[in-house]
């Protein structure tokens, strides 16, 4: 099998996140359009953006009595990005990440991604995303970045594309926050928060740099994008370089 791409759409990126359940609908199917560009086939994550990390703050003490209302609101943004994979006719088949994930203690124990691997063949898009999980000891919340990550190595992707709604990491300097063109482990401890309305329950900036340096050792490409800037998916989908930050 040709060796794939994953890519990350961030839920800060298709969907307000200083709102409820509201969908940057332009940005999405823009997005969805600009996957066409890529010359390999293509896995798809989502992240939940404000239809899921309201609920997962508000039952953050209690995930078991959420459980139900955060997995149905993972379904309907997972439509939404369905409508949008469909209006760019683009072949998609959704795949809740319980249908192939098995999660103990919060991390993935075992994956059974032969279905993936069978759509990717045919030109077929699997579409996945972050979510919720019962663990073996009550219920967790995976996100989309983990199972990015979890994916790109399973799949023995090539590359591993990003969408922030920033440009990249940022990284303190003397003259104050700069862009990071690339970035590795050692950087971590200069990485500059930027500010946000609403904290996010799956780690923020830094939890999100820490599980993608995990992907570091694997020979893989990493690149991170602003989603929001159109034509630069469909540009790393090509290849090129130079776009955001490159993960060493």
């Amino acid at each position: 099998m040709v060796r794939p791409i994953v890519v990350k759409f961030g839920g800060s990126v298709i969907t307000c996140k200083d709102r409820p359940f509201s969908l940057r609908r332009r940005v999405l199917y823009r997005l969805a359009k600009e996957l066409r560009a890529s010359p390999s086939p293509v896995a798809l994550v989502h992240g939940g953006g404000s239809f899921a990390h309201p609920l997962a703050r508000k039952y953050r003490g209690d995930l078991v009595t959420g459980f139900f209302k955060i997995h149905q609101a993972m379904e309907r943004l997972n439509s939404e990005v369905m409508l949008a994979l469909g209006k760019a006719k683009i072949p998609a088949f959704s795949l809740p990440p319980s249908s192939f994930i098995q999660v103990r203690g919060g991390e993935i124990v075992k994956s059974e991604v032969s279905l993936l691997k069978w759509l990717l063949k045919r030109g077929i898009v699997p579409v996945t995303y972050g979510d919720v999980f019962p663990d073996g000891k009550g219920v967790c919340i995976l996100s989309g970045d983990r199972i990015a990550r979890h994916l790109a190595v399973r799949l023995h992707a090539k590359l591993v594309i990003f969408c922030l709604d920033v440009d990249g990491i940022y990284v303190k300097g003397e003259g104050g926050s700069s862009l990071a063109r690339e970035f590795s482990a050692s950087d971590l401890p200069r990485v500059a928060e930027l500010p946000t309305k609403n904290a996010d329950v799956t780690g923020g900036m830094r939890g999100k740099i820490e599980e993608i340096l995990k992907l570091a050792e694997a020979p893989v490409d990493i690149y991170l994008i602003n989603g929001l800037k159109e034509g630069l998916l469909s540009r790393a989908l090509k290849g090129e370089r130079g776009l955001g930050t490159e993960i060493r």
